[in-house]
């Protein structure tokens, strides 16, 4: 589904600004998260596809062919609501809202509420994937590896105890970089799947956590 903010009743001049607007800050987002990503000697490098603010701009890599990102319901129903994602239709086990891309998948975003969710990469399909999921109380994120619906967790990471925080899951090759605010660790994963699609995770939605401010990454 295309997620996209009404423009309403504007005039032409007002389309024509609005459009100004929507491409500075393509460019500006995109510049400072490439400007992140950067390729590191403990973590390589990753090509950005897209960014995506949920109805605060629609912004892509390149600020002069702007589109939507196209997220798919893998699991559950999703809407979004108040410039955030959400999942609205409660399925058993988890819900998902991907976007697919060429290469392995990455994602970098924010994550606010207390139920178990978080971001997922390296996503083949509903039975294999890499997720990092809040494991509120415990005040800790779990790394978690579904292979063929199998569950395996790899490890944690600290959480900042706080209910709104940038997370990002970057998977390349054999190994995943778990980051929750600024702390990050790295996993060896197990299998020789290569998911092209990352995005979003919850178990339930009670209470529903909110999704926002998306980079989606590619292995270079």
């Amino acid at each position: 589904m295309k997620l996209r903010g009404a423009t309403g009743g504007l005039n032409s001049l007002g389309k024509s600004l609005a459009i100004v607007v929507i491409v500075l800050l393509s460019w500006l987002a995109y510049s400072l998260a490439a400007w992140f990503v950067s390729p590191t000697r403990d973590r390589p490098g990753a090509s950005i596809v897209a960014v995506d603010f949920f109805g605060d701009g629609l912004l892509a890599a390149d600020p002069l062919q702007p589109e939507a990102v196209v997220w798919v319901n893998l699991a559950g129903d999703w809407t979004m609501k108040n410039s955030t994602l959400e999942a609205t239709n409660q399925v058993s086990g988890m819900n998902f809202a991907v976007a697919s891309l060429e290469r392995q998948a990455s994602i970098r975003a924010t994550v606010e509420g207390d139920s178990y969710c978080g971001v997922v990469a390296n996503v083949v399909d509903e039975k294999n994937y890499v997720a990092l999921l809040r494991a509120k109380p415990f005040l800790l994120w779990n790394v978690v590896q579904v292979l063929d619906g199998e569950p395996k967790t790899l490890g944690t990471v600290e959480d900042p105890q706080t209910t709104k925080v940038s997370v990002e899951l970057r998977v390349h090759g054999a190994k995943a970089w778990a980051s929750v605010g600024p702390v990050t660790k790295d996993f060896s994963i197990q299998g020789n799947n290569i998911g092209t699609a990352a995005g979003f995770g919850q178990a339930g939605v009670s209470p529903p956590c909110q999704f926002d401010d998306a980079v989606l990454l590619q292995s270079k």
